[in-house]
């Protein structure tokens, strides 16, 4: 139901979360609106003791308020989406920003699906170069990001089986902002729409 974004506002990069039916807003949704008090209240304290620190800082000579509640988004780490809050700040005469990881679980409507069926230290023995991985619901498919591949694996167990059944190449800085997993007549319509937008067929790589 929402995009996370970065936006520019007067040489400073600050976080928004807009509705995705409402994304020229002006400004991004409340924390609060989207986590209630509860989410409000752990914002407000994680922000609180980031700025502390920045405060005791040489250097610091302002730091952006945030009345709004509104400076927060998402971030990717170890397969797991987490929600994180932003302060942006000046030292001496060069703006720059802090960011904050927000203790809360993202709620549904923002992240539907957030599991992962292989644990993510099995995952990095597999693939010593993994810096992102998804899988499938019914837990039988797992992609796997390094620096300049995807791979796809079958999942046997609760473990990525052998060799990777195929293998994607990445432009360096390729990075993965949404993934969204479809079944039943979905996953044919996916692939004529990605196909009429000049996708290529995944093949699949040799050996066992």
């Amino acid at each position: 139901d929402y995009l996370s974004l970065e936006i520019e506002i007067a040489g400073r990069n600050e976080l928004r979360v807009l509705p995705v039916d409402k994304i020229t807003l002006p400004a991004g949704i409340n924390i609060g609106d989207l986590l209630g008090v509860k989410g409000s209240e752990i914002y407000r304290n994680a922000r609180e003791e980031t700025v502390n620190q920045l405060r005791s800082q040489p250097g610091v000579t302002w730091i952006a308020e945030d009345r709004n509640e509104e400076n927060f988004g998402l971030r990717r780490k170890n397969g797991h989406w987490y929600l994180i809050g932003r302060i942006n700040y000046q030292r001496e005469s060069f703006l720059s920003q802090q960011d904050f990881q927000l203790n809360i679980i993202p709620p549904a409507n923002l992240i539907v699906y957030d599991t992962l069926a292989v644990n993510w230290q099995q995952i990095k023995d597999c693939v010593p170069g993994a810096l992102d991985a998804f899988t499938s619901p019914n837990k039988d498919l797992a992609l796997v990001k390094t620096k300049n591949k995807m791979y796809i694996y079958f999942i046997e167990g609760e473990h990525l089986a052998g060799r990777p059944m195929a293998e994607i190449e990445l432009a360096e800085g390729t990075d993965i902002i949404m993934a969204e997993w479809a079944t039943s007549s979905y996953v044919d319509n996916w692939e004529k729409a990605f196909l009429a937008y000049g996708a290529e067929a995944v093949t699949k790589t040799a050996g066992p």
